[in-house]
């Protein structure tokens, strides 16, 4: 069998993941995180350009070495260990994928070392990313406006983004076959079947009230299992459109810069202030996965509740007020002068 390069290993994976007719093209951010991995690989280690059965468990720890002290971000510093972690993770996937691949193209002694390659501990050596901050209402407000204009569907999935605490992949995956429209009788219940912490055996709970019911209905598709929230060529949007629109809307228009997941983080210090800690980990998804069907019912209502709080407390900030209705004119009186009707188009 001749030697497998890293750039044929990361070409097969590629066109194996993106023509897969069950899943949607691999998101070019996720894209180019695998590129990027694959590249300093090859830096790493030179050998691997051409054969990858020289990577083993002890080659990708020297590869997190690597990039901690030689690869270099924009601003000529440190990566942060988040992303380290990142490129690592990346790279361990395509292994762990060429080894599944029959016939083999990663031997499996050399799967099961790069599987016990852990990721990076905290170390005052490795620089930390900086916290994500709030986002205030009034920037939100601002790009809503703005998107409103050029892009309404990422605007109304904003929305339903900050009035559910979601992340970006969840309020765009939204589809009717996940929706109980018959919940309580007035309020839509959502359980996704795919979410960041479905892996680890938890569960996901959405209750959308009034606004996001108004919204919702806007872009209900006839297809059950079409995603809500499609671009212009009517396919779903994905989290990286999304981000790259608000990211050129805002640099187009002068505003204040924010990223989409900031919304979450606003959402959790909101209702932890006026509701409680308990609501505000209910409604992130931060509960433990080990609880009763009762429990269960019990935390929907919580959901429930912070829905009908966040439907009165975020109304004005996330919809313009309807126009006030024009006063009726008084009634006429004998003594009221007579009303002429003007024609504004030329007669023929």
């Amino acid at each position: 069998m001749r030697p497998l390069g890293l750039s044929e290993l990361l070409d097969r994976f590629l066109a194996w993941r993106n023509n897969d007719p069950f899943k949607n093209s691999l998101d070019p951010r996720d894209e180019n995180h695998y590129k990027k991995s694959v590249f300093w690989l090859g830096e790493c280690h030179p050998k691997a350009k051409d054969d990858v059965s020289v990577i083993d468990g002890e080659a990708f720890r020297a590869f997190q070495v690597f990039l901690v002290h030689t690869v270099k971000n924009k601003e000529g510093g440190q990566h942060s260990r988040t992303y380290i972690n990142a490129l690592t993770k990346y790279g361990k996937h395509l292994f762990s994928w060429g080894a599944d691949q029959r016939p083999r193209l990663i031997s499996e002694m050399q799967d099961f070392q790069i599987s016990k390659v852990m990721p990076l501990p905290p170390s005052p050596k490795i620089r930390e990313s900086a916290p994500r901050k709030n986002v205030a209402f009034e920037p939100v407000k601002a790009a809503l406006e703005v998107l409103d204009t050029e892009y309404p569907a990422c605007g109304d999935a904003m929305r339903i983004q900050f009035l559910n605490g979601m992340r970006p992949a969840e309020a765009l995956g939204i589809k009717s076959c996940y929706i109980d429209y018959d919940y309580d009788g007035e309020n839509w219940h959502f359980q996704p079947d795919k979410h960041k912490t479905a892996g680890r055996g938890k569960r996901r709970d959405f209750v959308f009230g009034k606004l996001s019911r108004q919204i919702l209905e806007k872009h209900k598709p006839d297809d059950p299992n079409r995603c809500f929230f499609l671009n212009k060529r009517g396919n779903p949007i994905t989290v990286w459109r999304y981000d790259t629109v608000l990211r050129k809307l805002i640099e187009k228009h002068g505003l204040k810069k924010f990223v989409p997941y900031q919304l979450r983080h606003a959402i959790a210090t909101l209702v932890d202030k006026k509701l409680g800690l308990e609501y505000a980990q209910l409604y992130l998804g931060h509960a433990d996965s080990k609880m009763t069907e009762h429990y269960l019912h019990e935390q929907i209502d919580k959901i429930r509740t912070v829905s009908v709080f966040l439907d009165s407390a975020l109304g004005e900030t996330l919809f313009t007020p309807e126009p006030a209705p024009p006063a009726p004119l008084p009634p006429e009186s004998e003594d009221s002068p007579a009303i002429i009707p003007i024609h504004l188009y030329r007669r023929a």
